[in-house]
This record gives C-alpha cells, sequence and structure tokens, in this order.
C-alpha cells in the first residue's frame, strides 16, 4: 500500500474540533482510561523499586507482555479506532512527564492490537512537548495503519512489520529501528540514529534528521528532503536518499 492510499483511506478530513479538548468520555473510554490509570500506579511502584527507566524502552521490549496484561480486560470491548482515537485526546489530563511513564506509546500500541479496525488515528498535538517526548515505541510491531497528528517520542516504529504509519509532526531517535516493512512517513524532523538496524520497509523524512542515519542497516530504504545531520560509519547496507539522489 502506497502513503496516498494509506491516506485516502480516511476519507475527507474534518476540522479537528478535539483541539479544544472537549471529549465526551462514554463508558468504553472510561473503562480505557481506568485501564491507564491503574497501569500508571503499577509503573510508578516498579520505577521506584528501580525496574522501570528509559532504558527500558531500548533494552527490555520484551517487558510489553506487562503491558498486555493490563489491557487484556478490555478485549471482549472489542474498541474502535474512534474510541481509541478519543483516548489519545485524554492524555493532557495526565501530565506524563510528571508520571515519569516513558511506555505510553506501548500502552496504546496494545489498544490497536487489540481493535479489530485497521486504520487509526491519532492525537498528541494538544501536549505539551515533555509530554510528547514521553510517547516512545509508538508503532511496535505494528501491521495496521497509523495517522499520528503530533510530535512523538522515541523508537517510533521499532520492529514495524508491515502497514503504514504517517506522523504530521516531529519524532524523537531511532525511530524505524529494527524495521522489517511497511512505511513511514515523517512530515517533520527526526533525531539522532534513524532507520537504525533497518532490515526493510521505507522511511520517508520531509524535514531533518540528526546524526547517525542508517546506523547498521542492511536493507530498506531512507529519504529525506530536509538536512541530514551525517550518516552513519556503521551503515552496511540498504539505500538512502538526499533530496532525490541516492547517496549510498
Amino acid at each position: 500500500m502506497s502513503i496516498d492510499e494509506f491516506i485516502s483511506g480516511f476519507g475527507e478530513q474534518e476540522e479537528h474540533e478535539e483541539k479544544k479538548i472537549d471529549v465526551i468520555r462514554n463508558p468504553r473510554v472510561e473503562e480505557i482510561c481506568r485501564t491507564f490509570e491503574y497501569f500508571l500506579k503499577e509503573e510508578h511502584v516498579k520505577r521506584e523499586n528501580g525496574i522501570f527507566g528509559r532504558e527500558s524502552v531500548f533494552n527490555q521490549m520484551n517487558s510489553d507482555s506487562i503491558v498486555i496484561n493490563s489491557v487484556k480486560k478490555l478485549a471482549p470491548l472489542k474498541l474502535t479506532s474512534q474510541e481509541i482515537r478519543k483516548f489519545s485526546l485524554c492524555w493532557i489530563d495526565y501530565n506524563l512527564r510528571k508520571q515519569g511513564f516513558y511506555r505510553t506509546g506501548l500502552f496504546l500500541d496494545c489498544l490497536i492490537r487489540l481493535s479489530e479496525d485497521s486504520s487509526f488515528e491519532i492525537f498528541t498535538e494538544h501536549l505539551k512537548k515533555e509530554d510528547q517526548d514521553m510517547i516512545n515505541s509508538l508503532g511496535y510491531k505494528n501491521h495496521k495503519n497509523i495517522i499520528i497528528r503530533g510530535d512523538v517520542g522515541a523508537c517510533l516504529g521499532l520492529e514495524i512489520q508491515e502497514g503504514c504509519i504517517n506522523v504530521f509532526g516531529n519524532t524523537g531517535d531511532h525511530t524505524g529501528q529494527n524495521m522489517h516493512g511497511g512505511i513511514i512517513l515523517i512530515e517533520g524532523n527526526t533525531e539522532y540514529n534513524l532507520g537504525c538496524q533497518m532490515y526493510n520497509g521505507s522511511i520517508i523524512v520531509k524535514g531533518n534528521t540528526g546524526d547517525d542515519v542508517g546506523k547498521d542497516m542492511i536493507g530498506g530504504k531512507i529519504e529525506v528532503y530536509g538536512d541530514i545531520g551525517s550518516i552513519s560509519k556503521g551503515f552496511k547496507g540498504g539505500e538512502i536518499y538526499h533530496k532525490g539522489v541516492r547517496i549510498r
């Protein structure tokens, strides 16, 4: 599926009244929020005991089973993409930076996996920058189509398998790490280690990148239309294009 086909699947995009953060929390969305609040409390206990920190985003991805177990009880609800969309608008209530919860993206990924829908629209543009940075690992092992309106943190599309992730904003470091397929389209900028350990798939960045693009990359394709910080000396294979010209 091309990016154009992906976006057209959403039909005409309406004006986003949700920017006013006037979200009606129906009982199903309330249930998601209660589960998230419970998980925040559990994460706080683990963090106080030194179990979790930012390093878990990179080195303890198997711990996503903890997130899955937290949201299992939501499975019978068969959540819709619209309900998950509304939940993303509720993040403003949680002060994610103060909570120190780096794995918000993983929690959302589990909701997306539970849903029978294939296309999703997530909002982060209403959040403070410090809270956007806490939304890490969104699109982990993704198989679906996701539009993100706003900035996100590190590891977007980590180990993505297929589908499309289109970000109308900026992303943090390690975007597309261990990517195996699919498409990541970033309308803004991204940080260092773009496409690290990338095996296949396509990443398109319309803005600028940080340093070490393509570190340990062995396949796939990266296209950058802004400025590139640097190409990694660890680049091993695949294709990197800058403003339409292949440079690796």
